[in-house]
C-alpha cells in the first residue's frame, strides 16, 4: 500500500507489504535511490515469512520532500574543506535523515524494527543503531561503509560515468546517463539485464527527477564523520552483506564495518556489486531471514507495551 506521512517536518513517500501486527523489516535505500530500488519480489518474499515490510523514499528523492529550499551544495567545496578537515556547511545530516526513518517508525506505530539498509541506507541504519538502540531490534547492513577516510573508494569507471550528469531534464538525456551509471554498479556474476535496468530508471524519473536533492544527500555522506568512532555503541545483531565485486564501495568496506560493529557477522557474495539484480535476491531474502528470525518473537508491534512506554500515538 503506498502512502505518505508528514513527518520529521517533511513528507516521507512509503509503500508496505503485510500484516502491521506481524513484526516490521524497514528497509533504507541509498544515494538517490527511490524505494522502488528495493525490488518488490523481496519485499513479498519477507512479507510471505511472516513480517510487516515497509520501503519509503528518503528526504529529496522520489514521491518524499524535495528540500529545494536548501538549494544547489557545492561538492567540490565541502569535499576540500572536509578534506583539510575543516567544518563545512551542508543543508543536512545523514543522522537528519536517520531522524525521518525514525519518525516513520512512530507514525506507523511500529516499537521496533529489524532495519535493512543499502549502501548510503546503510549509513542511516548504523545512525539509528547507535542513537536509538532500543528501537532496533536488528541490522543488516548492505554494500555500505564505516566512512573512515583511509577505505577505498569508487573504482575510477564509477566516478567517471557519475560526472556525466546533463545540464538539462531532458528524459531521454536522463534516463541514458542514469542507465550508463547503473551498469557501471554490476559485479561480474549477478547482473540486471540492460531493458530492466532501463525501466528501473525510466520508473525512477518519472516518479521523481532530482539531481540537487542527490547532491544534498552525498553533502551530508562527505561530512559525516562522527559515525565511524560511535560504531562500538551499536548493540543490535549485525549482519554485514557485501559484494566480492562492489565497484562503488569495495569489499574492504564491508570487512572494516565487520570488524567495528561487535556482535556482528559477515557474508562476501561473490560476484556481487552495488546493485540489486533479481539473480540475487533469494539469496538476500534467506539472508536476511535467517538473521532476523531470532528476534521474530518480539512481533505484535501496535498493541505492545514499548509503543505505550514510548508514548508513539
Amino acid at each position: 500500500m503506498r502512502c505518505e506521512a508528514q513527518v520529521n517536518g517533511i513528507r516521507i513517500a512509503y509503500e508496505s507489504f503485510g500484516d502491521p501486527l506481524d513484526p516490521a523489516i524497514v528497509l533504507i535505500h541509498g544515494l538517490g535511490t527511490q524505494m522502488i530500488g528495493w525490488p518488490e519480489t523481496l519485499c513479498r518474499q519477507l512479507c510471505s515469512l511472516g513480517y510487516y515490510v515497509v520501503r519509503f523514499d528518503n528526504r529529496d528523492v522520489g514521491k518524499s520532500s524535495n528540500l529545494v529550499v536548501y538549494g544547489k551544495p557545492s561538492i567540490g567545496m565541502i569535499a576540500l574543506k572536509t578534506g583539510l578537515g575543516m567544518n563545512a556547511k551542508v543543508p543536512y545530516q545523514v543522522k537528519d535523515m536517520a531522524e525521518d526513518c525514525l519518525a516513520l517508525l512512530n507514525y506507523l506505530k511500529i516499537s521496533s524494527a529489524h532495519v535493512v539498509g543499502a549502501s548510503m541506507g546503510g549509513m542511516i541504519a548504523q545512525w539509528l543503531g547507535i542513537l536509538y538502540p532500543e528501537r532496533v531490534l536488528s541490522l543488516t547492513l548492505m554494500m555500505t561503509s564505516s566512512g573512515r577516510k583511509a577505505l577505498p573508494g569508487p573504482r575510477l569507471k564509477v566516478r567517471m560515468s557519475m560526472l556525466g550528469n546533463p545540464s538539462t531534464h531532458n528524459r531521454d538525456a536522463c534516463i541514458t546517463q542514469g542507465v550508463n551509471v547503473w551498469k557501471n554498479l554490476t559485479g561480474s556474476i549477478h547482473k540486471t539485464p540492460p531493458e530492466r535496468l532501463r525501466q528501473f530508471i525510466s520508473d525512477s524519473f518519472d516518479r521523481g527527477y532530482n539531481p540537487d536533492g542527490v547532491l544534498r544527500q552525498l553533502s551530508s555522506i562527505l561530512v559525516d564523520h562522527e559515525r565511524c568512532s560511535r560504531l562500538r555503541e551499536i548493540s543490535a545483531p549485525t549482519l554485514v552483506l557485501h559484494g566480492g565485486d562492489d565497484p562503488m564501495l569495495p569489499k574492504e568496506n564491508g570487512i572494516d564495518l565487520w570488524h567495528r560493529i561487535s556482535n556482528s557477522k559477515l557474508e562476501l557474495i561473490d560476484g556481487w556489486g552495488h546493485d540489486f539484480p533479481l539473480g540475487v535476491v533469494p539469496k538476500l531474502v534467506n539472508l536476511i531471514y535467517e538473521h532476523v528470525a531470532e528476534e521474530k518473537a518480539e512481533g505484535k508491534n501496535d498493541e505492545s507495551e514499548a509503543v505505550k512506554k514510548l508514548g508513539i500515538v
